[in-house]
């Protein structure tokens, strides 16, 4: 079940939040507890009743290490906080990495004279890169003393399963939600404001990240050398939208649904594409996992403080780790490592020389490391991402193309390519919000119904449920990782 589905937005959705918003008095945050842990646990079983026993063995896993782990101090309190990292991480490299290390292995034996092996790689659990990340983070949290253990199973529980978060993020710290989970306040100008973004989420993801996939889709269903050149650009610059407007539509849609039930959660994304440099697109771009892997890996490594070619392996290992969490597969493990080099590049002081440039060659220098880096994270192989890139830069060409440009750029694909790149930049939504500043300065005080708001969402409201009833192509890009 996705958030952009007929069955989540029109069944799933009104029924949870109908019982929830009618839990009143002073049982409000225990029984909404209550009703958002069934809620979530149907909605992940929803889509993987089989892995539900190890998502909540999970769960029982780290609230068992971190009740023991408060009980220690020095190397025994190291040596549980080890355990139960270990155990975190071998069931998600079981999970994602046995079959891809089984590759590996059988083509080293093939390469000897051997014969490959024969390993069926399990099936990849609903979401488990992201609940994983969360349960370490809080054992870790409990370790450093910046977050307190949480003898209440029902409240752990809850931070790795909550529904709205669960499969795709954001990543969250449990010293940032504990609290909210304990006692929240629902105010109807919250609700109101969660709607809003949900709806905004919504159409990002069937408006936009739907119409750019079909395209994106159809260019790298081509052979490269089928390709001319402008269709190879018109491809990748489709799935740059396509994967922005997917995950930052559905973290909207999640911050928006933890808003209508009271939570607070932090932002995903900010404006990336308007980045002046790579290492300022990482500060913009699924924020949640690169503040993860900074706390957690970049600074216990060192972080910039051990010299020059210490932060660039810091930034190598901290990125070869981030593309192989996104994928194993080869074109991811490439995908990190070049985003690593280019830390490290930008880092050893080709940053400082790109600050004295021009606005708009920074910005252009910065596009086109992502989009590069964009065609190995979507090529099928690695293979096909040097042929594709090649394509790109004029090298591979056959000049026999299938299809040529104009059969890719179809005029509604251009129309939503224009108003998502301009969707992308702070530009469109700083000059709404600076309108709904001032009709909210001119009135007495502020108002739950929030008129400029509803001039926005009400239209996209409409035409995403249009869009979501047809039952058009409607995967979530993150859902694989």
């Amino acid at each position: 079940m996705v958030f952009s589905s007929v069955v989540f937005v029109f069944y799933f959705l009104p029924v949870l939040l109908t019982v929830y918003l009618m839990v009143a008095g002073k049982w409000r945050n225990t029984l909404g507890n209550i009703w958002l842990l069934i809620a979530s646990l149907v909605f992940y079983a929803w889509g993987e009743a089989t892995y539900l026993d190890l998502l909540l063995g999970t769960v029982a896993l780290n609230y068992v290490a971190g009740l023991i782990l408060v009980r220690y101090e020095g190397k025994p309190r190291r040596a549980v906080l080890a355990v139960g990292i270990a155990a975190n991480l071998l069931l998600l490299g079981y999970f994602k990495y046995a079959g891809f290390s089984a590759g590996v292995v059988s083509s080293i034996v093939v390469a000897m004279g051997g014969k490959p092996l024969a390993f069926e790689a399990p099936r990849l659990p609903l979401g488990i890169s992201f609940f994983i990340f969360q349960s370490m983070s809080y054992l870790l949290d409990v370790h450093r003393k910046e977050a307190a253990v949480e003898r209440n199973p029902l409240y752990l529980t809850l931070y790795v399963t909550l529904f709205s978060q669960l499969v795709a993020g954001p990543i969250l710290r449990f010293a940032d939600v504990a609290d909210q989970i304990r006692s929240r306040t629902h105010r109807l100008s919250e609700i109101a404001r969660g709607a809003s973004e949900f709806i905004i989420g919504l159409a990002q993801k069937a408006l936009v990240a739907n119409t750019m996939a079909a395209a994106a889709d159809a260019v790298f269903a081509e052979q490269p050398q089928h390709l001319s050149a402008a269709a190879a650009w018109f491809g990748i610059i489709a799935y740059a939208l396509q994967i922005y407007f997917d995950f930052s539509g559905y973290s909207h849609m999640a911050i928006g649904l933890g808003r209508i039930c009271g939570f607070s959660f932090v932002d995903n994304f900010n404006f990336p594409y308007a980045s002046q440099s790579v290492t300022e697109f990482w500060r913009r771009w699924h924020m949640t996992l690169s503040t993860w892997f900074r706390d957690y890996l970049y600074i216990p490594l060192g972080g910039n403080r051990l010299g020059t070619r210490r932060t660039a392996f810091n930034l190598f290992a901290v990125f070869f780790l981030c593309g192989l969490w996104h994928g194993a597969a080869w074109q991811f493990i490439v995908w990190g490592l070049f985003h690593g080099a280019l830390l490290s590049i930008e880092r050893m002081g080709w940053g400082k020389r790109l600050e004295r440039l021009p606005r708009f060659l920074r910005h252009s220098y910065t596009l086109m490391a992502v989009l590069i880096g964009w065609v190995f994270f979507r090529a099928d192989t690695l293979s096909y991402a040097t042929r594709f890139l090649g394509t790109m830069f004029g090298v591979s060409m056959s000049g026999a193309y299938v299809h040529d440009f104009a059969r890719f750029a179809r005029a509604d694909v251009v129309l939503v390519g224009i108003v998502a790149c301009l969707a992308s930049s702070p530009f469109m939504m700083t000059s709404v919000e600076s309108f709904r500043k001032k009709l909210e300065s001119a009135s007495e005080r502020p108002l739950w119904f929030d008129p400029v708001r509803a001039l926005v969402v009400i239209p996209l409201l409409a035409f995403s449920l249009i869009s979501i009833s047809s039952g058009s192509l409607n995967p979530f890009i993150y859902f694989r990782f």
